[in-house]
């Protein structure tokens, strides 16, 4: 029986299902079939040629299966704080000077049972017992990577479920334990041939304003910002204006406006000076409509506001889902990652970036043509729509486009 233990630093709360449980963090669950798929995909160049090799090695506890044999227990150390988002806020109460991502509260009162809470710890130690000599030295060589390009829980992408290794070092007779500088870290993720791009802000603030930042940032970077004062999204600036390329939420209002006025006056937003309730445009001809926000991540709807306290919610799936065709029907996607993905410490907030899987917007047909993946847009009042997502988007690019996190450090390839 081989023996391994790593012992991990949270920089930011984890959003968990079980919060209100005594050592509620990291899940074994999520973890472990997360780590399987990043060492097999390393072992074999990909996931499918990892399973072969792993099969050959007699790592695998089912045949054919990507499941690695070896078991894994995760403890929490030290404190627990537990953390509301503010989203919830308004069922316990709305305090306007505090709006922030994540807001202390008392964990045992009753009222904030049912909300979505995220927990933090000062450190989780995690314990992998392997049967296999060959196997463990395989898992300890990527267990820190693994760490460092990885975040967990629900929201994990936007910076939650940060967690970051302790690298065990010799000094002189003794073995000693410290963290991963930011410098270290920067250096190994730009050294990643699967990441596209590495940015880095210097930030000394608390984990709750690294938080707020990140959640302001992405939210002007994607969807832009309605109220509170009008910014148009930057991934739509930068689409517009280098590919005129306009957007799904143009087209939904366009479509909204042409079927049903009385729906499309219901609508909420800053003034009612304008005629055209907020339709951007960059230029008047431009009518190249895409389902871009899907490149940032895919989601199953768009809500907009309308007077009064209700919401206005277009439905996107897949055109996939309504084909006949069984086989076709199985290749619809109703959930895509963000390329995106920030990671805090204790001195910065690190983004990195990934290319787009061609997944996202396009599929092989039963004749084995790829074909242009297509997404319906719904609502009662108007007729459906659908929208192709734009292809060979440079993630990296756009990020370095919007000024908003530096200079991108990780080198070009020659």
């Amino acid at each position: 029986m081989n023996k391994l233990t790593i012992k991990l630093k949270q920089h930011t709360p984890i959003i968990h299902f079980q919060h209100h449980q005594a050592g509620a963090t990291l899940r074994a669950s999520e973890v472990k079939p997360r780590l399987d798929r990043f060492i097999l995909e390393r072992l074999g160049g990909d996931y499918k040629k990892g399973i072969e090799k792993a099969d050959k090695n007699g790592w695998l506890i089912e045949k054919g299966k990507g499941a690695l044999n070896y078991k894994m227990r995760i403890e929490c150390c030290g404190e627990k704080s537990t953390y509301i988002p503010f989203s919830n806020l308004s069922e316990v109460k709305k305090d306007k000077n505090t709006r922030c991502d994540y807001n202390s509260n008392n964990p045992n009162e009753s009222k904030y049972e049912k909300l979505s809470t995220a927990v933090i710890y000062d450190t989780v130690k995690l314990t992998i017992i392997c049967f296999d000599e060959k196997l463990k030295i395989e898992i300890e060589n990527l267990i820190q990577l693994f760490f460092l390009l990885n975040n967990f829980g629900t929201r994990n992408n936007k910076g939650f479920g940060s967690f970051v290794p302790y690298i065990k070092e010799k000094k002189g007779d003794k073995e000693i334990e410290r963290l991963w500088t930011d410098d270290e870290i920067i250096k190994q993720l730009t050294n990643e041939s699967s990441i596209t791009g590495v940015f880095r802000v210097e930030n000394n603030e608390t984990f709750e304003n690294k938080l707020r930042r990140i959640t302001q940032d992405y939210g002007l970077m994607k969807r832009g910002k309605s109220f509170g004062g009008y910014e148009k999204s930057l991934l739509w600036n930068y689409l517009c204006n280098s590919k005129d390329i306009n957007w799904e939420k143009r087209k939904i209002k366009e479509t909204i406006k042409r079927e049903n006025r009385k729906l499309f006056d219901s609508l909420k937003y800053d003034t009612k000076k304008s005629n055209e309730n907020r339709i951007e445009t960059c230029q008047d001809i431009n009518i190249n409509f895409f389902y871009i926000r899907a490149l940032l991540g895919l989601h199953q709807q768009i809500e907009f506001r309308k007077f009064g306290n209700e919401k206005l919610v277009v439905q996107i799936e897949d055109a996939l889902l309504k084909n006949n065709d069984e086989k076709l029907k199985q290749k619809a996607i109703d959930r895509f990652p963000s390329p995106i993905t920030f990671k805090i410490t204790d001195h910065s907030i690190i983004v990195i970036t990934k290319k787009i899987s061609k997944e996202l917007y396009q599929y092989k047909n039963k004749n084995g043509k790829v074909e242009k993946r297509k997404f319906d847009f719904s609502t009662k009042g108007i007729n459906t729509f659908d929208l192709e997502i734009p292809s060979n988007f440079d993630v990296a690019d756009f990020v370095s486009y919007t000024k908003k996190f530096g200079n991108n450090l990780k080198p070009k390839e020659q």
